[in-house]
């Protein structure tokens, strides 16, 4: 009963949430920002195609945003966690060709963050997140070496950041995810 009045109270807030996006676009033009935050809420909601949509649209926004401000570090940002996002979407839509072509964008900008700003734990943890996702994409085509690869560099940038934050419960969940799925990528490797 509990875990029922969390989901609907959680629909109501994506709805809520929705409404409020939508409404500030419509009033203020297309906001890459927004248009993030509309199709996430979308995304949890189920409307997957109509999420894919507002983050292509956010996406374009954001590309040419970077490029006029290449050394923004803000919006390179967004739209690497864009570029993940559209991963994760049409990893769902078990389109991987396409997801590890997202995916792979937002490595490249990722991880050039990182080398540029190597104290931002913001943008090491969204690496790690990044490379667990790619662990979990090779995984699925049975390319085990490439998912060991990811999620032992996943637990590499996790690692430091757990001695650095080891109370963030969220953190702590995301660090746990990633040692659970390579104990299993480590045990199909060693079944093969």
């Amino acid at each position: 009963a509990r875990r029922q009045k969390n989901d609907e109270l959680s629909e109501q807030m994506f709805a809520n949430a929705s409404e409020i996006f939508a409404e500030m676009i419509q009033n203020n033009g297309d906001v890459a920002e927004y248009q993030y935050y509309l199709a996430l809420c979308l995304n949890q909601q189920g409307d997957i195609k109509r999420s894919s949509e507002i983050l292509l649209d956010a996406h374009k926004l954001l590309d040419r945003i970077v490029r006029l401000n290449p050394t923004d570090h803000r919006f390179r940002f967004q739209l690497a966690s864009n570029y993940s996002d559209l991963g994760k979407i049409q990893r769902e839509e078990a389109q991987d060709d396409q997801a590890s072509e997202f995916f792979e964008r937002s490595l490249g900008i990722l991880s050039q963050l990182v080398r540029e700003e190597p104290d931002i734990a913001r943008y090491q943890r969204k690496l790690a997140e990044l490379r667990l996702e790619l662990s979990r994409l090779s995984e699925s085509s049975d390319d085990l070496r490439d998912a060991a690869n990811y999620v032992e560099s996943s637990l590499q940038i996790y690692g430091p950041l757990v001695l650095d934050d080891g109370e963030n419960p969220f953190l702590l969940s995301s660090y746990a995810e990633a040692l659970t799925h390579a104990g299993f990528v480590r045990k199909r490797l060693g079944d093969k």
